[in-house]
Parts: structure tokens; C-alpha cells; sequence
């Protein structure tokens, strides 16, 4: 049947039962036929939307997604499994992201990039968590599956999606706000570490893995690691050992310092002529192994408080072990390998209460506090206390009054008058009375009598107001003197100003 538009709309046969729609594209020139829908109208209108999709792609403004929309999802995780094994990942992880992306497309049976939408994926993490262990000799005790291991098939499944984002197979990761479980509140397998003298125990019950426990919990290697290395990374020399890329978790090269306890067990174990690509350990202990060792070490697992000791705790033991020396969490963070100090800090340090007793045990104690040490002040003479009387008084010049003062005796000579001169901040006297303060004691037991500046002598003492110190026998009246008197007082003054 024709249609209005550039395409046309008909069935192949007279029995046919689906429409088949058929246009030219604009680009190729090509003749393009697609068998679409029984009904006309719904026919009708995919064939026009062909037409544009084919003509925004001439444009260069198409859809460039619609190509991996159309492929099966199993198609891109197949592409993005090889991209890992591309990059270097390990089989090991390489084989977990498969049954993890395996088990969301069969739970979620999604079969294109746009079946993976949030809910869907929300709703299959949340069945992994009620029922999702796989137990091959007993499914009727499955209890789920942790929030660790929950987090982990959600992050397997974001990092899939974020890959097709970063190859232009989807326009954007819609799985970002998929949330994660809170593994505090679900852990499955808490480990504890080891004290020293249970290290020590579990190193003398096993004269065989003496050396894989001893390097252990001196180097913080995994199990993985410690099958891997050979002789060429044991450095003696330098005392440290290569981790190299391929052996560790993190794609990179690392170096780990020898403890001595790890450095005599090395050297315990190193054969005669030993080649530097043979490995250092033939063979570790396996779980029931390790399990005997512990049992003969006596060593408790579970303990009390349910915490477990697996051949992993040893690596536990490392990490508590830095910290009970006092090391800082980053240097912690780079003797265990981690690429985040919160793994070091939440997994692999096992304080307790008595290493916090013993840290709260080193704060200072609370001593007496010591008084203040005044300021060494220069003297201006306006206030303060009355200080030691001095053993110099200035003297005032002889008869032709040449105001050039020197220091003399305090009993003076009888030609001069004794004076307590004001204490100035230029070229004041060490240790003079200040100007302005009142002598104590009655006139005749220090034998001198009180002037005011501009006044007659009394034996009274003035509590305000300028006043100067003279000697009993001296001539007030004289008007020469106490002028003179006055005048280098007043200049004194002006001095400090």
C-alpha cells in the first residue's frame, strides 16, 4: 500500500500478516527493507522515524548510540571482560566480574544497555542479600550474602556501565545512585590480629611454615604474594623486598623494608646456590593446615567476642603491629601497600581497649603553673614600688651651679646638697628613687627632711606633688640653690616627654 511519505508500506505475500516498510536512505542511496508490525498505523510510524533517524545521520547529528542499543547485552560484558584482561587485571578478578555480571543479566533478564536501569538493579542486589550464597553442598542454610560482598557486585556491575560511558556504547551511567549497603552493620567475618607472644607461639608449633609465618606478619604479604616471589626480589643486601607488578594487587611495583625477624627467617630458609628466578616458598598451609597450628598454639578461633584468626589475620597482625609502635596511619598506609588510608585504618588495624589505656597513659600531667616573669621595664618614675634606696645620689655642681652631675657618696660633701633626682627614661640613675614618691619615716632618723619643689623645709611629708630629699643642715632659704634646684627637676621632666 502507498503511503504520503518517502517510504513505502506493504506486505510481501497476500497471506502475510506483518507489514514491511521500505525507503531509500539519503546517505547510501542504498534500498532499505525492515519487516515491522502487524498493525498498520504502529508500522506506519517506525518506518517514518527510520527516515529520520536516516536522515539525522546524513546530517551528522544521529543517534550514535543506536548501533550498541540494538547489539545483546552479553555482547559488550564478552567485550569488556577482554578489555579487563587487556589492562592487566588477574584471572582471579577476571573471573569473579563474570559471574557477577553472569548473575545480574540472569536475574534481571536484561538483554539490551537500556534493560539496565536502576530499579532493576537495586531490586537484584537486594535478592544477592536475601539469598544470594552459593552453597553447592548445602543451599538450605544460605543466609545471603554479605553488604561486603553486596557492594562488590555492585561495584562490578557500576564499573561495566561506566566502561560502555567511556566508549561511547550509552550516553551516561544511570546506576550511580544505586546505593550501597552499610557494611558496618553487617559483617560477616571479623578477623583479629595476633598478639606477639601468640606469634610467637604459632612460628614454634610448625618447624616447616615457621619462615611463611614469621615473614608474614613481618612483611604484611598476602597468600597470593607470598607463592609468587623468588629469590631476585629478596634483596639482603638492601634489606628489602620487591613486590613486583603481576604479583601484587595493585598494578604497580612496590618495596617493603626486611624486619630483622623477617630477615633471619629469609636467611634460615635460603638454599645453597639458590637461583634468583626459583621461588622462595615450595609450598604454604592451607586452611585446615593453619587451622591444626592454631588448635596446638592454643590460640582461640573464634574467640570470645566471635573474632576469627585465618592465615589473612597474619597480615591484620602487620598493620596492628605498626600501630602499636607509634607509626603515623600514612606511613602505616604505604608499609601495607594501600591506595586509601581508610582500608588501612578499618580493616587491618585491631586496637583494643588496653592499646587505648596505654596511648591515654602517655598525656603529660597537669603541673603548677609558674608565675609570670615580668618584662624588664626601663624605669620612667610615675609608678611602681619603691625600690632600695640608692648607694649614689646626683650631685648638683659647686658654687658656679654648671649643671654637670656625677656620682658620689651618700654621706656627700658638706658643700653639696643630696638630692633624689626624678627617675627619667633618658639617662636616669640605676636604682634611684622614683620622682614623686613619699620616704617613709619620721625627720631625724635618716637625719633628712622633706622639700617641696618651690617650698621651705618641714618635717612633714608630702604624699602629692613633686618633692626632693635634702640634708638636715642645709640652707632652704637660699634662694640660688633652690632655684637651681627647680630648674633641673623641671628639665628632667621635660626629658620624658
Amino acid at each position: 500500500m502507498p503511503t504520503t511519505f518517502e517510504g513505502s508500506l506493504y506486505k510481501k505475500t497476500t497471506t502475510a500478516t506483518k507489514w514491511t516498510g521500505a525507503f531509500t536512505h539519503p546517505h547510501t542511496k542504498k534500498r532499505v527493507v525492515k519487516t515491522l508490525y502487524t498493525d498498520f498505523r504502529a508500522s506506519q510510524k517506525r518506518l517514518q522515524e527510520m527516515i529520520i533517524e536516516a536522515e539525522r545521520e546524513t546530517e551528522g547529528i544521529g543517534d550514535r548510540f543506536r548501533e550498541h542499543r540494538q547489539r545483546h547485552l552479553s555482547e559488550h560484558v564478552t567485550e569488556y571482560l577482554a578489555h579487563c584482561e587487556h589492562v592487566g587485571e588477574s584471572p582471579v578478578h577476571r573471573g569473579n566480574k563474570r559471574t557477577q555480571l553472569e548473575r545480574m543479566l540472569a536475574s534481571t533478564q536484561a538483554t539490551r544497555l537500556p534493560d539496565i536501569e536502576p530499579n532493576r538493579i537495586e531490586r537484584h542486589l537486594q535478592a544477592l542479600a536475601r539469598g544470594g550464597r552459593v552453597k553447592k553442598y548445602d543451599k538450605s542454610q544460605d543466609k545471603g550474602l554479605s553488604a561486603r560482598s553486596v557492594n562488590q557486585h555492585r561495584a562490578t556491575i557500576v564499573a561495566f556501565m561506566q566502561w560502555c560511558v567511556d566508549t561511547n556504547r550509552a550516553p551516561d551511567n544511570p546506576l550511580r545512585i544505586v546505593p550501597k549497603q552499610d557494611e558496618r552493620k553487617d559483617r560477616r567475618r571479623i578477623r583479629r590480629a595476633l598478639s606477639v607472644d601468640e606469634l610467637a607461639r604459632l612460628a614454634a608449633v610448625s618447624e616447616r611454615y615457621r619462615a611463611v609465618y614469621t615473614i608474614a606478619a613481618y612483611t604484611g604479604l598476602r597468600r597470593a604474594e607470598l607463592r609468587k616471589i623468588t629469590w631476585a626480589d629478596v634483596d639482603t643486601s638492601a634489606r628489602q623486598l620487591r613486590v613486583r607488578v603481576g604479583v601484587g594487587k595493585a598494578a604497580r611495583e612496590d618495596f617493603v623494608p626486611i624486619h630483622p625477624e623477617a630477615f633471619t627467617a629469609f636467611e634460615a630458609i635460603r638454599p645453597a646456590g639458590a637461583k634468583a628466578g626459583s621461588r622462595v616458598f615450595e609450598s604454604l598451609p592451607g586452611h585446615r593446615t593453619f587451622a591444626a597450628h592454631l588448635k596446638r598454639a592454643g590460640i582461640e578461633s573464634p574467640d570470645g567476642e566471635g573474632r576469627q584468626v585465618d592465615f589473612h589475620s597474619l597480615r591484620t597482625t602487620f598493620g596492628t603491629l605498626l600501630a602499636r609502635s607509634g607509626v603515623t596511619p600514612q606511613e602505616a598506609m604505604k608499609a601495607m601497600r594501600h591506595s586509601d588510608v581508610k582500608i588501612t585504618m578499618r580493616h587491618y588495624t585491631d586496637l583494643r581497649y588496653n592499646d587505648i589505656e596505654r596511648a591515654v597513659g602517655k598525656l603529660p600531667p597537669l603541673k603548677s603553673p609558674k608565675p609570670p616573669r615580668p618584662h624588664a621595664q626601663q624605669a620612667t618614675g610615675t609608678d611602681g614600688p619603691l625600690p632600695e634606696p640608692p648607694s649614689t645620689l646626683a650631685k648638683i655642681g659647686g658654687e658656679g651651679g654648671g649643671g654637670e652631675a656625677d656620682a658620689v657618696n651618700a654621706a656627700g660633701a658638706d658643700s653639696g646638697c643630696s638630692v633624689v633626682a626624678p627617675v627619667v627614661a633618658h639617662g636616669a640613675l640605676r636604682g634611684a628613687i622614683p620622682f614623686g614618691s613619699v620616704q617613709e619615716g619620721p625627720i631625724g632618723s635618716t637625719g633628712e627632711g622633706f622639700l617641696p619643689a618651690g617650698g621651705e623645709a618641714t618635717e612633714t611629708p608630702y604624699t602629692t606633688g613633686p618633692c626632693i630629699s635634702v640634708r638636715r643642715g642645709a640652707k632652704a632659704g637660699d634662694e640660688r640653690r633652690r632655684k637651681f634646684l627647680e630648674d633641673s627637676m623641671l628639665g628632667a621632666i621635660g626629658a620624658v616627654g
